[in-house]
């Protein structure tokens, strides 16, 4: 077995500390003993983050983890890879491995998602990682009344300037770091049918 470990402090404030990583396995595809473990040694026990399995899929993963409940603590974090005595050999590749404080809102659904043309309208914004308070972007307009109910839910205002068409909603957490949900809102438009004048009878008679 071989492996690579960093002895990280986790400081007591620190915002949703997250460990993250691109990584890729390679080896026998079918042997389920060779593989990679990703695990967090406490001073008291060892917790697995992932196991890693090789994949014929040439491309990186990613992956993260949230290290909130470890705030306070020292941690070491360990990668390991196993090979069997088969003569084969199990590689693990890791890249832009970063343990830093999670700060980008994370917007999944709004509620409700089609408005009525030109009227003020309360939604709420469902997600993760909503630092108070947010500023929220319907399209390219700010939204001026903006509350922060939890961490994972906003409340809005949409104006009733805001016409007709599908919109992206983006959210500002304090920092800067921005998320956005392409096509949340829809705004219907008015349809018209054309008139058509003429002299036939459009009832099939002469």
């Amino acid at each position: 077995m071989s492996s690579i470990s960093q002895v990280v402090a986790l400081p007591p404030a620190m915002h949703r500390p997250t460990l993250s990583l691109r990584y890729r396995i390679e080896g026998p595809y079918n042997n389920n003993e060779d593989l990679a473990n990703l695990v967090l040694q406490l001073p008291d026990r060892t917790v697995e983050l992932q196991r890693m399995t090789p994949d014929p899929d040439p491309r990186f993963r990613f992956a993260w983890f949230d290290l909130s409940q470890y705030a306070g603590q020292t941690v070491t974090v360990t990668l390991a890879v196993s090979s069997t005595a088969d003569g084969r050999f199990t590689t693990a590749f890791a890249d832009e491995v970063a343990l830093g404080s999670w700060l980008t809102p994370l917007a999944r659904s709004v509620e409700p998602s089609v408005l009525p043309m030109y009227q003020e309208t309360p939604v709420i914004i469902h997600g993760a990682n909503f630092i108070q308070t947010p500023t929220v972007n319907v399209g390219n307009i700010r939204v001026s009344n903006v509350q922060w109910l939890d961490a994972n839910t906003l409340r809005m205002i949409v104006p009733a300037r805001i016409g007709p068409g599908s919109y992206t909603i983006s959210v500002f957490n304090p920092g800067g770091q921005e998320g956005q949900l392409p096509n949340a809102l829809t705004i219907p438009g008015v349809s018209y049918l054309p008139l058509l004048f003429g002299s036939r009878d459009y009832r099939g008679l002469p």
